[in-house]
């Protein structure tokens, strides 16, 4: 299937042009874009912490209705015993990490999970749980004898 671009409404609203494919386009560049300067930067976060004992840096999050954030940060030594992290530093991993969010985690009825960073693997796996609403239709007639 194929998309027409010409028969795609303008939007002058959108903040990368007027046309809608080149909105998408730019956005995901944008995106792209972000995720590797986000992931240079948690290479030295991660970094430090993986010198300090951190072994795993667990995340969870929740949104809905055009809102979410991350809820919780910890971290923990290959003991599984918790390490506590500095604010900042739980500030600076929250801002960084929520760019990995699959897109529309927070539209709607949302969606939440959990995000877990391995170290010295530096691999991070994100367990997503969307929201769905699910709606069932059913018709009956009476007949009222009147």
């Amino acid at each position: 299937m194929s998309i027409d671009k010409t028969s795609i409404e303008n939007d002058s609203e959108n903040p990368f042009g007027t046309d809608k494919l080149d909105w998408f386009k730019n956005y995901m560049e944008e995106k792209n874009k972000l995720e590797k300067e986000n992931k240079v930067v948690l290479k030295g976060i991660c970094s430090e912490l993986y010198a300090k004992g951190v072994t795993t840096i667990s995340m969870t999050y929740d949104g809905s209705g055009d809102s979410g954030e991350i809820d919780s940060i910890a971290a923990s030594d290959g003991d599984g015993k918790n390490v506590e992290l500095a604010d900042d530093t739980s500030v600076k991993l929250k801002d960084l990490l929520e760019v990995f969010l699959p897109d529309g985690w927070e539209i709607n009825e949302g969606s939440y999970g959990e995000m877990e960073i391995t170290l010295p693997e530096g691999k991070l796996h994100i367990d997503h749980s969307e929201r769905i609403v699910e709606t069932n239709s059913s018709e009956i007639d009476f007949d009222l004898e009147l």
